[in-house]
């Protein structure tokens, strides 16, 4: 990652790679699991779900409304 997570929390989202057991792990193979066609179909109805409980009780949703996204 660039940058200090203990300086600024915001370097932790900018991971390039990761290095287990000394093997260098791409941000691609960390997310290819996520990415299968049933993991995107299970995303796509959960954001679903989640737009349609926001449509019926907006105040639930709003923002610190305590709905975690």
């Amino acid at each position: 990652m660039r940058g200090d997570p203990l300086a600024d929390i915001r370097a932790a989202a900018a991971v390039q790679f990761v290095v287990k057991n000394g093997r260098v792990i791409t941000v691609d193979e960390i997310l290819a699991p996520a990415r299968t066609p049933r993991q995107l179909e299970a995303r796509r109805q959960a954001l679903a779900a989640q737009d349609a409980f926001c449509r019926r009780d907006p105040a639930h949703c709003a923002e610190g409304g305590g709905h975690a996204h």
